[in-house]
C-alpha cells in the first residue's frame, strides 16, 4: 500500500510544481497566441510570437484537445487537420510543436487559443 501512496504523492507534487509552458522564458522556448479558425487555416506556423513571418517551414506537429497528434509535412494544415479544426471549439488550446525549418532548426513551441 505504501508504494501507491508514494507514487500518488509524486504525481501530486509534479502537478503542483509544473512550470507554466505558456511563458516566453529561456528555459522553455514557447509562445502563446490567439488566432481564429480562419487564421489557423491560412498558415499556422507562418507567424511567430513577435508577429514575424517564419519562412521555410518543412514540418510540424499539431495537437488538438482529445485528438491524436497530427504530423504535418509542410507549412500548411493538412485536410485532416483542417477537419479537426472545424469541430474544435472557441477557447480550445492547440499545441504546435517540433516546428522544423528546411535547415533542420527547431522553432519555438506554440500554444494557440482559438478565438472568434
Amino acid at each position: 500500500m505504501k508504494p501507491i501512496i508514494l507514487l500518488f504523492s509524486i504525481f501530486l507534487f509534479n502537478l503542483t510544481s509544473f512550470h507554466d509552458p505558456c511563458n516566453d522564458s529561456d528555459e522553455i522556448p514557447t509562445c502563446k497566441l490567439e488566432m481564429s479558425k480562419e487564421e489557423l487555416k491560412k498558415g499556422i506556423v507562418g507567424i511567430d510570437c513577435n508577429g514575424i513571418l517564419q519562412e521555410n517551414i518543412k514540418s510540424f506537429k499539431i495537437k488538438f484537445p482529445k485528438k491524436p497528434t497530427q504530423l504535418i509535412r509542410s507549412s500548411q494544415l493538412s485536410e485532416k487537420a483542417i477537419a479537426i479544426l472545424e469541430v474544435a471549439e472557441i477557447g480550445h488550446i492547440i499545441a504546435v510543436f517540433d516546428i522544423m525549418d528546411e535547415d533542420g532548426h527547431l522553432k519555438k513551441t506554440m500554444f494557440i487559443k482559438i478565438v472568434e
